[in-house]
């Protein structure tokens, strides 16, 4: 598989000379990219911007449902000491929409649309390969905590769904030892009142 893609770039730049590298690369994964079904690629190239030479570093990755999100392995969970390798954060896949689930805490993300672009990963070609994706690489801290920033702004405050739950845990508490110690004080004063009742009506009966 990858040798049929080293000989259609061969034949690309060095038969039909193109020389844009980056948009042959995307031409010909687009239509051999089945290599891409068991790992990524990673390609350093050199490009004009602003007639100055600029290196570029890209991974290329296959949105893959239930495996690979955007061709990416996450392992970024915001639950405090849980530290997931790939294999422990689940792809769900539900239609246009993917999240992310951690088996070991359980923590389940925000779910966001794979059939677009977004701020981190861009598609190779919308048309005739829209499950490829590209990123810079090595991938910034912003890009593996994508999903973890997406649930935090979905939930609002900052505050993710098991920050809220323990929260509302918390509140839970506090209210049931609140009734706890008023049914205490009642039962006392209950208490309290009968034994004055006791106390009138031995007096009244030693009169």
């Amino acid at each position: 598989m990858v040798s049929n893609i080293v000989r259609s770039l061969i034949v690309e730049t060095g038969i039909y000379g193109r020389t844009d590298i980056w948009s042959t690369i995307c031409d010909t994964l687009a239509c051999s990219s089945d290599f891409l079904d068991y790992t990524t690629a990673v390609l350093v190239f050199a490009s004009t911007v602003d007639k100055r030479r600029v290196v570029e570093c890209r991974q290329i990755g296959k949105d893959i449902p239930g495996l690979r999100a955007f061709g990416y392995e996450f392992r970024s969970c915001p639950t405090p000491g849980c530290q997931p390798t790939p294999a422990d954060m689940r792809v769900h896949n539900h239609g246009v929409k993917v999240r992310l689930l951690c088996l070991k805490c359980r923590w389940k993300s925000a779910a966001v649309r794979n059939d677009e672009d977004n701020k981190h990963f861009k598609r190779l070609n919308k048309l005739v390969a829209p499950q490829l994706f590209w990123h810079h690489f090595p991938p910034s801290t912003d890009l593996q905590n994508y999903f973890v920033e997406l649930t935090k702004a979905e939930n609002g405050n900052g505050k993710t769904a098991a920050d809220k739950k323990g929260k509302s845990t918390a509140d839970t508490k506090g209210k049931g030892k609140l009734q706890s110690d008023l049914a205490l004080v009642i039962r006392e004063d209950l208490e309290m009142a009968q034994d004055r009742t006791d106390d009138d009506m031995s007096v009244v009966l030693d009169n």
